[in-house]
């Protein structure tokens, strides 16, 4: 047996285990490959019917077997001839080749998202400045009082004219937030040379240090007319530092706080005194967790000193210190509440034996609430243990009830109104105050930053001093302008 043979029969065994269709191949393959030896030059001879003759061998004129797996023969095709163009018509574009979408121009960038529109049509866009925006406004008002000196008897008519400048600073970054806020008012009435005055500025910003830590920087300066006869200007400069690391369910938050509080002379001339000024370091610890997307309960400690820069009159030792405790719960389980309401309970020890130590608890927090896109009603309460002036107390216990509505009654008309009630409870003497604010405002936007402004504001004091009950009533009318 030769090598040809071999090859074969282990080809044909293999084509027999593939199917019918291969057995009939492997039974042609003896016809088709030649697996013997090369023939010799007389069997060529004997084949080949050139060499034999004109006779082509018997074998050649049999018909052929068909090959069950040739391919057909492709027919010819008939040649198109083109249609000839019909006159006054444009013959249509040659087709692109399939190679033709290489040579194609790169289709262009997708344009640039546009910048994002105000919220309405006449609220104002600020002024672009680098990496900042700015927000500047300003107020000018007619004013007049029923009551300049808030007096129970023997009240002053007055009027003055009101300026009012804000301006806001916010950031535009990727990351970290700066947001600079500064106001102004200064009213100077035509009585008697009276002068109103308050400035405030603050300044927030967030540092994110990394995706679940971040640090808050907070500090402001506020001036503003003393409560009571007095009248001097009261002072109030606050830093607050705190680093907050944020787990998604459990958030924790330690802060460091210092304010500073003293008086100077009143913009109507007096006595500043000296004895009231102090100091106020604290530590902060904060901590939450959210059991649920829509609440998340706290809790809260803080303490402090007070120090004195002086002793009161007498020699009586003012320094204090004392803190709070409070517990409660941030909510927003939809787009119609949130907000976050908690109970504090907060005491105050003094170094003097004569000032008894304080207590008190009350509720802090706010709550908005948002029936539809044009109304939007915010409730704020506050409760603290704070200093006080008062000859014979040690300080006083504040609660404060704030309600402010406000409504769209078209897209550039909106009444905003607010009513506060604050009860005073002077520690160590047995005298309190109730306070009962009340205001509405109706703006209406003409123009792009234009507004005419229109407001009502009255004040009504109950206390148990002698001649400190009074009413005031407010009008303002005036222009504002925010850029």
């Amino acid at each position: 047996m030769t090598h040809s043979k071999l090859h074969y029969s282990s080809l044909a065994a293999l084509l027999a285990l593939m199917g019918p269709a291969a057995s009939a191949l492997a039974q042609e393959m003896p016809a088709r490959i030649n697996i013997t030896r090369p023939a010799t030059a007389a069997e060529q001879a004997r084949n080949d019917p050139l060499l034999r003759g004109a006779q082509p061998p018997a074998s050649a004129a049999a018909p052929r077997r068909a090959n069950p797996f040739a391919l057909p023969r492709p027919q010819a095709m008939e040649t198109i001839r083109p249609i000839p163009p019909i006159p006054g018509i444009d013959a249509p574009a040659p087709m692109p080749r399939q190679d033709a979408a290489a040579e194609l121009p790169p289709p262009p960038p997708p344009p640039l998202l546009p910048a994002r529109p105000p919220r309405g049509p006449f609220d104002p866009v600020g002024l672009r400045a680098g990496a900042f925006t700015l927000y500047p406004s300003i107020e000018t008002d007619a004013v007049v009082t029923d009551n300049l000196d808030q007096t129970p008897s023997g009240k002053k008519a007055a009027a003055g004219l009101r300026l009012a400048p804000a301006l806001r600073l916010r950031s535009n970054w990727v990351r970290h937030d700066l947001d600079v806020n500064l106001k102004g008012e200064f009213i100077q009435w035509s009585r008697d040379g009276a002068r109103e005055g308050t400035l405030s500025a603050d300044a927030k910003l967030r540092l994110d240090i990394r995706h679940t830590d971040y640090a808050n920087i907070e500090t402001s300066y506020d001036i503003g007319e003393e409560d009571g006869a007095s009248k001097r200007l009261q002072h109030d400069v606050k830093l607050k530092t705190s680093l907050t690391h944020d787990t998604g369910r459990i958030r924790l938050t330690a802060g460091a706080n210092v304010a500073r509080t003293f008086y100077t002379k009143p913009l109507s001339g007096g006595s500043a005194g000296g004895d009231d000024d102090y100091t106020e370091p604290s530590v902060t610890l904060r901590a939450s967790y959210s059991g649920s997307p829509a609440l998340r309960p706290y809790a809260e400690i803080s303490g402090g000193l007070r120090i004195y820069d002086k002793n009161r009159s007498g020699g009586i030792k003012r320094n204090s210190k004392g803190g709070y405790a409070e517990a409660g719960v941030e909510f927003a389980p939809d787009g119609v509440w949130s907000g976050a309401i908690g109970l504090r309970l907060a005491m105050r020890d003094y170094d003097d034996p004569s000032y008894r130590t304080a207590y008190g608890a009350g509720l802090n927090g706010s709550l908005t609430w948002r029936p539809t896109r044009l109304t939007e009603v915010k409730l704020a309460s506050t409760f603290a243990i704070d200093e006080d002036n008062t000859s014979g107390s040690s300080g006083a216990r504040k609660y404060k009830v704030t309600i402010t509505p406000r409504h769209m009654l078209r897209e550039n008309l909106t009444l905003r109104g607010e009513l506060g009630l604050e009860y005073i409870d002077y520690i160590g003497i047995s005298d309190h105050e109730e306070i009962l604010t009340a205001g509405a405002e109706l703006a209406w936007r003409f123009h792009r930053g234009f507004e005419l402004v229109g407001a009502y504001a009255a004040e009504k004091q109950w206390s148990t001093f002698a001649s400190a009950d009074y009413l005031e009533n407010r009008f303002t009318i005036g222009l504002r302008y925010r850029m």
